[in-house]
C-alpha cells in the first residue's frame, strides 16, 4: 500500500529561545531523501550515527506520533480497502507501528491485520526485506503480490523484488519510470474470486 503515512521535518539542536521550541530546517535534498525511509536512518545519513543524531531522531518521531494535523487519506484508498479482505492485504512502511496506527486512524483509514514497520526490519527501504516479511505474513510468494508505492526509496525496493509494481502520486522516481502510474485509487477496479483479485487500472 501507499506509503506516505508521515511527513518529515528536521529539527536542528539548536532551540529557539524565545519559545523553548525547536527550531525546523528543511532542504529539497532532505526532503527528497527522507520520503519512504527510516526516520533514524535519514537522520543517521545526514548527521552521522552519533548521540546527538540518535536523539534527534527520535525527537522526530515523537512530533510525528502527535502531529495529525493535515492527514488525509489519497483518494479512493478507503474505497479500494472496503474491497479487500484485511488478511490478504498488508502495511510495509519506514514509519514506527505507532506511528503508522496514529496515522491511519487519522485519515479514517481500517487498519489491517499484518503491519510491517521499521521495527521489524534491521534493514529500511530501499532494501526490499520489508517487502519480503510481508509477503511471509500473507503467505504468499512474493510474485502474487502487488505493490502500491509512492516514494523512491520504496520503489526501489520494490523493483528488487519479483512482485508486481503500481506508482501512486506524483512521485518523480528516476526508478520505474517504465510501470504503471496512477494519481490515486479513484481509477482502479477490483474484481475477487475466491482468495485471488484482479485489479484494473
Amino acid at each position: 500500500m501507499p506509503e506516505d503515512l508521515h511527513d518529515f521535518v528536521f529539527f536542528s539542536k539548536n532551540f529557539d529561545r524565545a519559545s523553548g521550541t525547536l527550531v525546523p530546517f528543511l532542504s529539497e535534498a532532505q526532503v527528497n531523501y527522507a520520503h519512504g525511509r527510516k526516520t533514524q536512518e535519514t537522520v543517521t545519513h545526514f548527521l552521522g550515527r552519533n548521540k546527538k543524531s540518535l536523539k534527534i531522531a527520535k525527537t522526530i518521531e515523537q512530533h510525528e506520533i502527535i502531529t495529525t494535523q493535515g492527514i488525509i487519506p489519497v483518494l479512493g484508498a478507503l474505497q479500494i480497502l472496503e474491497k479487500i479482505h484485511p488478511e490478504h492485504l498488508a502495511i510495509v512502511t519506514s514509519a514506527s507501528r505507532e506511528l503508522c496506527i496514529n496515522r491511519l486512524q487519522a485519515a479514517g483509514l481500517p487498519c489491517p491485520k499484518f503491519i510491517v514497520s521499521a521495527e521489524d526490519v534491521i534493514c529500511g527501504k530501499p532494501d526490499p526485506e520489508g517487502y519480503f516479511l510481508g509477503a511471509q505474513l500473507l503467505g504468499l510468494a512474493i510474485e502474487d503480490i502487488l505493490i502500491f508505492e509512492d516514494a523512491q526509496a520504496g520503489i526501489q525496493a520494490a523493483l528488487k523484488t519479483c512482485a508486481s509494481l503500481a506508482i501512486v502520486g506524483s512521485c518523480d522516481a528516476s526508478a520505474g519510470k517504465e510501470l504503471a502510474r496512477i494519481p490515486d485509487f479513484t481509477k482502479i477496479q477490483i474484481m475477487r474470486s475466491k482468495n485471488r483479485y484482479m485489479v484494473m487500472f
